[in-house]
């Protein structure tokens, strides 16, 4: 066990120390040099660097340069982007704010970045975002602090984060792992299955995030099978002692009779098509839960700190000044306010729906017992048939659960939002359609008063669709998953649609009105008009 934790941990360092921040530049002709930190900004193929002897920045071309790696011509600061907020991974918005602090962090002269996760995880495209900007960040250390703060640690694609970082450092108390703790002690079911669709949900399986975990934690000398089972929940791994006495961790379908099994780090729950039918209890005592100790002794952490100043101090930066990357907290302000803004439509809407579901059954009652009864007044219909109902998708109205945040042990659910769902008929109905005539006394101005109500409702349920649909352009996360953004759209088409239907209809029944009101009129006549 000692020879296979001074392995790991010889890895990890041989990682961290091969970090290329350039720092001295010497030309390769000339042999002149100069102290200062390169940035990834470049322009016409030349890259931006400071240079420390001349306070400014100078564009070159590096190829002509050999770079020495340490500490002369950078700034005394650290640069800390926080992901501790459960939006940080729900929103594209947020996500890429996060990737450019890390970035802009590098190209002002930092003697290391630190990002700092307590987080349960969430969107695996947003993670790629910031893993993304973290592996093209070569120019200055990058390393992951794991805290247990709100959320007690990383896990999911939170902790897939840390994966790409030159070195994770791990408070004593956080752990490490596929999914986190609720929160509340009285979470139901429900809750929990919120919970996983929200922050740790199957779809990152089939998008590859498992795999990504696993290419990630190779690249920095880490056990990438570890690293796979912080996504996928299914995954049994072992620790077994080969025949030579080496220790290895395997999946557990693939262990032989020669190897000795020590201990089981991830029993796996067994794979199911949907999330919702793994109980609480059986995915806490299943997938992967590291505490601190166990994920450095198993390689997936390199050490443990209780704070920034820690980490810089295991650093040799122990007079390096902190600094904060400011702009994560206003985007996820605005980000929130956008997401209570989207609930509120969602909301608007699903009343809105039942409303017109309610009009389309009275404009379709009136106009069958318009069509069927026979009296005896004859009317003339149009040619373009019977009202259509809409052909609107119904959404789903449990829109609770996307904002739910296991920090808190309340659930936060948005006002005016219900549970109830609202069954409405799509297709039209089966009537004739084409020129016909219908006999009636009824007044048409039953039905056109109901048609007009009718419009005005569905001009509303537009617009708010509008409205959400714009919100979701500007904030992609704000939607929840389960709506698409595409449904809205089809729902604005279908509604217009109806829209259009029945601007038709009415216009044809004014016409039809006046027309009929002329003939009942008595005609003037140029002596009548004089006669007085």
């Amino acid at each position: 066990m000692q020879s296979k934790l001074k392995t790991f941990l010889f890895i990890a360092l041989l990682t961290a120390t091969t970090v290329v921040t350039a720092d001295t530049f010497t030309h390769k002709e000339s042999g002149e040099s100069f102290d200062g930190f390169r940035t990834q900004k470049s322009a016409g193929g030349r890259t931006r660097i400071y240079d420390s002897n001349q306070k400014q920045m100078v564009t070159l071309d590096l190829s002509e340069y050999t770079v020495e790696m340490n500490q002369k011509g950078r700034k005394d600061v650290a640069i800390v982007v926080a992901i501790n907020a459960s939006e940080a991974l729900l929103s594209e918005v947020v996500a890429k704010e996060i990737a450019q602090s890390i970035i802009d962090a590098s190209n002002r002269g930092t003697q290391a970045v630190i990002v700092h996760i307590d987080s349960p995880g969430g969107r695996g495209d947003y993670m790629k975002l910031i893993t993304s900007a973290i592996e093209q960040t070569d120019n200055c250390p990058v390393v992951a602090y794991i805290s247990a703060e709100a959320y007690g640690g990383a896990f999911s694609a939170a902790a897939v984060i840390a994966m790409a970082c030159d070195k994770i450092y791990i408070d004593p108390t956080a752990t490490i792992g596929t999914i986190g703790p609720m929160g509340s002690l009285g979470a139901t079911p429900e809750d929990f299955s919120n919970y996983m669709s929200t922050y740790c949900s199957k779809a990152l399986i089939l998008h590859g995030i498992d795999m990504e975990a696993e290419r990630l934690a190779e690249t920095k000398g880490r056990p990438g099978l570890i690293a796979r089972a912080l996504i996928d929940k299914a995954l049994s791994i072992i620790e077994v002692t080969n025949v030579d006495g080496s220790h290895q961790f395997i999946e557990k379908d693939n262990h032989q009779p020669t190897q000795t099994i020590v201990r089981t780090l991830s029993e796996g729950v067994a794979p199911t098509s949907d999330d919702n039918s793994i109980l609480p209890v059986d995915a806490v005592r299943s997938t992967l839960k590291l505490m601190a100790n166990e994920a450095i002794e198993v390689g997936l952490a390199d050490a443990t700190a209780g704070g920034y100043y820690d980490i810089l101090s295991t650093m040799n930066l122990q007079e390096t000044k902190i600094n904060y990357a400011t702009g994560i907290k206003k985007t996820i302000k605005k980000y929130q306010a956008a997401r209570r803004t989207m609930g509120e439509n969602l909301a608007r809407i699903n009343w809105l729906e039942k409303q017109v579901s309610t009009l389309e059954d009275q404009v379709a009652y009136i106009d069958e017992q318009l069509r069927t009864s026979l009296q005896t007044r004859e009317v003339r219909r149009g040619t373009d048939g019977i009202y259509q109902r809409s052909s609107r998708s119904d959404l789903p109205t449990n829109y609770d659960q996307y904002y739910y945040d296991p920090s808190t042990t309340d659930r936060t659910t948005t006002q005016g939002i219900t549970n109830q769902t609202r069954g409405r008929s799509n297709g039209t109905r089966s009537q004739p359609v084409g020129s016909e005539t219908v006999v009636t006394m009824e007044p048409t101005t039953r039905l056109v008063d109901a048609q007009r109500e009718l419009t005005s409702y569905l001009e509303e349920l537009a617009n708010e669709y509008q409205r959400a649909v714009n919100l979701a352009k500007r904030w992609p996360g704000s939607l929840p998953p389960e709506i698409p953004r595409s449904t809205l759209e089809r729902n604005i088409v279908a509604t217009r649609s109806s829209l259009d239907f029945l601007y038709v209809e009415i216009n044809a029944a004014y016409r039809q009105g006046t027309q009929q009101q002329q003939r009942r009129s008595p005609r003037s006549t140029g002596n009548q008009r004089n006669r007085y």
